[in-house]
């Protein structure tokens, strides 16, 4: 999973130093990708699993996949 997340984050054109602002609770959190990715990667072999099915799909359609990296940060704070 850290391979593919990896190439997959440096192919898109974004740096583990990026980040995302997220809001929740009417407050701003701004977490850097490379704390998503090492939650993802502590995170169960399932929900990773589901993670990297989420990507695909989202990589596939030519979406953006910092907006699916927001969602996970949401869920984190």
């Amino acid at each position: 999973m850290k391979k593919y997340i990896l190439n997959l984050i440096s192919e898109k054109g974004y740096d583990l130093e990026d980040v995302l602002k997220v809001e929740k609770n009417g407050e701003d959190h701004f977490v850097p990708v490379a704390l998503v990715v090492d939650a993802i990667l502590k995170m169960d072999k399932k929900t990773q699993g589901q993670i990297r099915e989420g990507l695909i799909r989202i990589d596939f359609a030519n979406g953006d996949i910092r907006d699916f990296l927001k969602y996970i940060v949401a869920g984190l704070v």
